[in-house]
């Protein structure tokens, strides 16, 4: 039976829908993402907040066929990192190529597998999800990363960004925010849970 916190993960808060900006193929019917996209340096995107954007994520078409974008998820907690799993299965569109439940693992793994995006939890054995994350951004700068943490304090939050975090997720707001911080990600903006909003740092805001 799951305990509390993990049902509050799993099952709490209501669906918000918006209507995403995105572009279209020649038929008007299927939203690609292009990677260039995904990976151009961007000093200070746009900023999402939580509850406002409704994930639509199509794969990308690189002219050798649909290929999924490709993610490692980073989290100690099993029941939690097998949520987040299977929410991200649900979507065609996203392949889990990898978890870790330690920060050594995820450095490693980030560098052998090269993620289009990490999800990173903060409190992590060996070695914490912001210094794993510093490591990574060296190793596979490519890969984007997004926090999914239940740490909320103003200097993490802000730490996270200013490190190149694409976003930041409250772990209690994971199941109405977590696909649409992916969504949002791959559109080149940043997404932050409403509930974290006056932890942006000045410069990215």
């Amino acid at each position: 039976m799951l305990d509390e916190t993990y049902q509050l993960y799993a099952f709490g808060g209501e669906n918000v829908c918006a209507q995403p900006h995105l572009s279209r193929s020649k038929s008007g019917q299927t939203t690609h993402f292009e990677r260039s996209r995904i990976n151009a340096p961007r000093s200070s995107p746009p900023i999402c907040f939580g509850g406002k954007d409704m994930a639509t994520i199509s794969c990308v078409d690189d002219g050798r066929g649909v290929s999924p974008f490709r993610v490692l998820v980073v989290e100690d907690y099993e029941p939690f990192r097998r949520f987040v799993c299977s929410t991200l299965g649900k979507r065609t569109e996203l392949q889990v190529i990898g978890e870790a439940s330690d920060g050594l693992e995820a450095v490693q793994k980030a560098e052998e597998l090269k993620p289009d995006l990490i999800l990173f939890d903060v409190g992590l054995p060996t070695l914490n999800g912001i210094e794993a994350a510093r490591r990574i951004r060296k190793l596979s700068p490519e890969s984007q990363i997004l926090f999914v943490s239940q740490e909320s304090s103003s200097a993490v939050v802000q730490e996270a960004l200013r490190l190149g975090a694409r976003g930041y997720v409250a772990k209690t707001k994971a199941r109405i925010d977590l696909l649409a911080a992916v969504e949002v990600i791959f559109q080149g903006r940043r997404f932050v849970s409403d509930e974290l909003a006056g932890h942006i740092p000045a410069e990215l805001g």
